[in-house]
Order: C-alpha cells, then sequence, then structure tokens
C-alpha cells in the first residue's frame, strides 16, 4: 500500500465530505417523499396514548407515553389518563412529525417552540403522575 501525500488526504476528505452532504440531503427529501399519513398518526392517537408516534416509528417515546397512561389510569383515573395521554402525545407527535417529515426551512423556528412544549408537558405529567401515587399511596 502507498502512503498518501498530504495534499491527496485534504482531496480525499473533502471528497467525503461533499458526498456525506449530499447523502443527508437525499435522504431528507427521500423521507419527505414517504412521509406516512399524518392524519392517520393523529387518530391514532386518539385511541391509544403514544399510538401515532409508534406510527410513525418512533417507538421508544410511543412506548413511553402508553406505559404511562396505563400506570396514571391505575393510580389516578382512566379519563385522566386518557386526557393526559392524549394531548402530551399528541402534541409530542406533532413536534416528532415535523421534525422528522417536513422540510427543514420551514418549520425550525416550530418545531424548537413545540419541542420546549413538549419538555414542558411532559415535566407537567410527571409532576401530576408523582402527585397522583402520593395520594394514593398516602390515603
Amino acid at each position: 500500500m502507498t502512503d498518501l501525500d498530504e495534499a491527496t488526504r485534504a482531496r480525499i476528505r473533502a471528497e467525503e465530505a461533499e458526498r456525506f452532504k449530499v447523502r443527508t440531503e437525499l435522504e431528507a427529501e427521500r423521507r419527505v417523499r414517504e412521509r406516512p399519513n399524518y392524519l392517520a398518526g393523529a387518530l391514532l392517537n386518539l385511541l391509544i396514548s403514544g399510538g401515532g408516534l409508534m406510527f410513525i416509528r418512533q417507538m421508544g417515546p410511543g412506548i413511553a407515553w402508553l406505559l404511562g397512561a396505563v400506570a396514571l389510569a391505575f393510580i389516578a383515573s382512566p379519563w385522566i389518563a386518557w386526557l393526559v395521554g392524549l394531548i402530551g402525545s399528541f402534541i409530542h407527535y406533532n413536534a416528532a412529525y415535523d421534525r422528522l417529515y417536513e422540510p427543514q426551512a420551514e418549520v425550525a423556528e416550530e418545531a424548537r417552540r413545540q419541542g420546549q412544549l413538549t419538555q414542558r408537558l411532559i415535566l407537567v405529567v410527571a409532576i401530576l403522575f408523582l402527585a397522583a401515587l402520593g395520594v394514593v399511596l398516602f390515603t
């Protein structure tokens, strides 16, 4: 094997960086073209907390919302769990759908705001969950 001089190495690095950029752009275009139906995921969220997230291949967060809703249903009330799961998982679904399947130039600021809202909502849900757990355990 021959040793490459620095100029050749620099040229190869530049070519690889450009190839990576092109692959990333092509992957983003493919995701936008092959995106799942938004309304189908939203309706799944209406039926099953986190169902829409699982529909767009976000299994971890979808299962987390489902398990959280089930746990909240046992601790507090099924109606409260359904409502919290519906609102929370829908906001999370909307942010994830935009991040994954919408052109980045159109939704960058909106996705950032929704991501912050989702984090706050998860914090509120966790506090409500712990409060309900405390009520059940100490009554």
